[in-house]
């Protein structure tokens, strides 16, 4: 009985397609009931598979196309496994971890080396030219106690100047005496030759109990404009001929 019950599916499995078979050539070569431009023929199909398979199509064979389109399937499993598990690492990695909040800015000194100064002295900005002198200012906070970095917690401080040695920071007080401010400062006279265009400078602290932050501060060296001065004695001359 077992056996008799486990070949019956068999059999129906192939009577099936004998009767499907049947159908679709009856339906397409026989009666032309369906026409080839909707289903093909048994034949017609035969002659494709043929063809597909010695010949090729669209410049490759049957089991080119085959193994074309088990590799897109296989990149796009490898794509869909990455984007579901790499945020999850990243998720269950945390957020970084900041040891400290950085603000920078830079001022234009009013003791340039290589230019003149600028009318009004310590204007922020962070576009500068060749010879001018800008200074960092930085204020910072550690991230754990909310403590103001100074000297009484910060080992060492400088800014990192594209083709310079470091420059160290300096703490003090800045502004008139009844409103003085304190924050870090770093003077740096930008060189005559220093490369014209966008720069990236980076401010460093390292705490006494071993902490790191820093901030990269983005700047821009612009070549400096020449004053335009009018002939005066072209004028005058033309003055008195008139």
């Amino acid at each position: 009985m077992l056996r008799r019950d486990a070949r019956r599916p068999a059999w129906a499995g192939v009577a099936t397609l004998v009767v499907l078979f049947a159908a679709w050539y009856g339906l397409t070569s026989l009666t032309h009931t369906i026409s080839p431009g909707r289903f093909p023929s048994p034949v017609e199909s035969w002659d494709a598979l043929r063809q597909i398979t010695l010949t090729g199509y669209a410049d490759a064979r049957l089991h080119e196309h085959v193994l074309h389109s088990v590799k897109l399937v296989l990149l796009g499993f490898v794509a869909a496994v990455i984007a579901l598990v790499v945020p999850a690492a990243v998720q269950a990695a945390g957020p970084t971890k900041l040891d400290a909040f950085i603000y920078v800015d830079t001022v234009n000194g009013t003791r340039p080396t290589g230019a003149k100064p600028r009318p009004i002295g310590c204007t922020q900005s962070n576009v500068f030219t060749r010879g001018e002198q800008m200074v960092f200012r930085v204020w910072g906070t550690d991230a754990a106690t909310g403590d103001v970095l100074s000297t009484e917690n910060v080992s060492d401080g400088y800014v990192t100047f594209p083709g310079m040695a470091n420059q160290k920071l300096n703490w003090g007080a800045h502004g008139a005496t009844s409103n003085r401010v304190w924050f870090w400062t770093a003077p740096v006279n930008i060189p005559a030759d220093f490369p014209l265009g966008t720069g990236t400078a980076r401010v460093v602290f390292k705490t006494d109990d071993g902490k790191t932050g820093t901030y990269d501060y983005q700047f821009t060296i612009v070549p400096a404009l020449k004053a335009v001065t009018k002939p005066k004695a072209k004028l005058a001359s033309r003055a008195a001929n008139r």
